[in-house]
């Protein structure tokens, strides 16, 4: 059903890719589950769409500078290790930009992401997905307070992270390595400390690192409100990104960039139909 679903979608795909030719389009990742599947993707991407880099995009939002016609930007979210393992190797070879969002305190440990530890815990006590699920949705809208206070009840869990010499060779092949907070909050159950902490402990880690772009950033699971947005452009941020599987408007405010929601290891059909922005426009108006 799922297939045939895309299937009829993305017999519309080329009319809204043709109306959608001058908007921007970012897509968001998080890992590369498959790297020949993801090498198909580039493929038809690099077919149809102009794709650009952070330095583009910059010159677009600060100085009007044009973007050329079918703009396209990839992004990765949280800094999973298989980017540089799997997807750096098929990027480079297909000559693509891509922006890697990364949480500054875990590199160089081996510590879990934190809803991978609540996953992995959740599992042993014997917990349906559905009712993990419901676990992390509840993390994602208390106050982070009380996540933090929740998360200290899970033993935690290993997994290898990527660390700064990764990170300089990230950079080195054309993948720019940007911000996604220390710890991964939500920003809009933050309090301005919160948030000042997040944001100064990045901070201080981009510049340890002597690498990336502090000043883009991308909000963790999307969530942000005037506060956070305020204290963001503050502390000189001057690009974040959503998660809202949206297409960009004609007029792009800087601090809400929307980002279209895709997956490494999706078909063809169901990808061409994400990215032409069909199913971003379903979306919208059904959710």
């Amino acid at each position: 059903m799922r297939k045939l679903y895309y299937t009829i979608l993305n017999f519309f795909a080329p009319i809204f890719r043709y109306y959608y030719r001058k908007r921007l389009k970012v897509l968001a990742y998080h890992t590369i589950e498959d790297s020949v599947n993801f090498e198909k993707q580039l493929k038809l991407l690099r077919s149809k769409y102009a794709i650009i880099s952070i330095v583009q995009l910059k010159e677009y939002l600060e100085n009007k500078k044009n973007l050329p016609i079918y703009p396209l930007l990839i992004t990765f979210d949280d800094g999973d290790e298989s980017v540089f393992k799997a997807g750096m190797p098929v990027l480079k070879e297909n000559n693509c930009p891509a922006i890697l969002f990364v949480i500054s305190g875990l590199i160089n440990t081996n510590t879990d992401f934190w809803w991978n530890t609540v996953i992995k815990n959740e599992i042993e006590y014997g917990s349906s997905h559905y009712e993990t699920s419901r676990k992390i949705s509840y993390l994602k809208q208390v106050s982070n307070k009380e996540r933090i206070k929740e998360l200290d009840n899970y033993n935690p869990r290993d997994k290898a992270q990527l660390t700064s010499s990764q990170l300089k060779c990230l950079d080195k092949n054309n993948i720019c390595i940007a911000n996604h907070s220390h710890t991964h909050p939500m920003f809009d159950q933050c309090s301005e400390e919160e948030i000042n902490y997040e944001l100064s402990s990045s901070k201080k880690m981009f510049r340890d690192w002597n690498i990336g772009e502090f000043d883009v950033f991308a909000y963790p699971n999307g969530n942000y409100d005037k506060v956070s947005e305020r204290i963001l452009s503050k502390r000189g941020v001057k690009i974040a990104f959503l998660f809202d599987h949206k297409i960009n408007q004609p007029v792009i405010n800087p601090l809400r960039v929307s980002r279209i929601r895709v997956s490494a290891d999706t078909g063809l059909t169901e990808f061409e139909a994400k990215v032409s922005g069909i199913h971003p426009f379903i979306y919208s108006v059904f959710k």
